[in-house]
């Protein structure tokens, strides 16, 4: 899930352009017409220039924010399309973060578009088993419809559990188990978190996700 600092980031980058650009518009229409020619010329140009970047600065960051989209042949996109499970219905693209030193994958909803973003030594490190892992959890998170949102900890907890035993169930223990050894560097951990899945998915109570 985001931290509130990313998502703030993620607002100002989406929606300030918005702002700038109606701004522009109100300061069009109620003074352009004051003007004579030739600064209404000039300002016309201006408007023309900072609209035309706002608009840049949105298709750059609708989907990715800061990062970079990775292309469908990316072994992170074949992943998830083997999935096959609730793709058509919920669109999904993947982006990369720069960051070298943490390995860290998340999901969030962004302008009708499920957005997963991993950091480049996520997708750079993780073995394919791992990666495979790593993004049926988040694919987890997508199919329960309520990433992003805001909960208090045992609802959070609860969506990471059954996320896990939704992984667990596209791609077997061995994937998650990878996911979450290169994840923690905790051998341990990862199998407590993977029987905890497993205790989850034997209870059916992810059938309603799947099905």
């Amino acid at each position: 899930m985001k931290n509130l600092t990313e998502k703030s980031v993620f607002f100002i980058f989406a929606w300030l352009p918005r702002a700038i650009a109606y701004l522009i518009k109100i300061l069009y229409y109620y003074y352009i017409l004051k003007l004579n020619n030739s600064e209404a010329d000039m300002l016309r140009l201006i408007i023309i220039a900072l609209v035309f970047s706002a608009g840049l600065i949105r298709a750059d960051t609708n989907i990715c924010f800061e990062g970079r989209p990775l292309g469908d042949n990316h072994r992170a996109h074949e992943m998830l399309r083997s999935f096959q499970v609730g793709m058509e219905q919920r669109p999904i693209k993947i982006c990369s973060w720069e960051d070298s030193e943490k390995s860290s994958i998340s999901v969030t909803f962004f302008n009708n578009i499920w957005v997963i973003v991993a950091t480049t030594r996520t997708l750079s490190e993780f073995s394919d088993e791992a990666l495979k892992g790593a993004l049926a959890h988040e694919l987890g998170h997508v199919l329960i419809n309520s990433a992003g949102s805001l909960k208090n900890k045992n609802e959070r907890d609860k969506e990471d559990r059954e996320a896990d035993a939704i992984a667990l169930k596209l791609v077997g223990k061995e994937a998650l188990l990878a996911t979450y050894v290169a994840h923690t560097r905790d051998k341990n951990l990862a199998r407590r978190r993977v029987n905890r899945a497993l205790e989850i998915m034997a209870s059916d109570q992810i059938n309603k996700y799947l099905y």
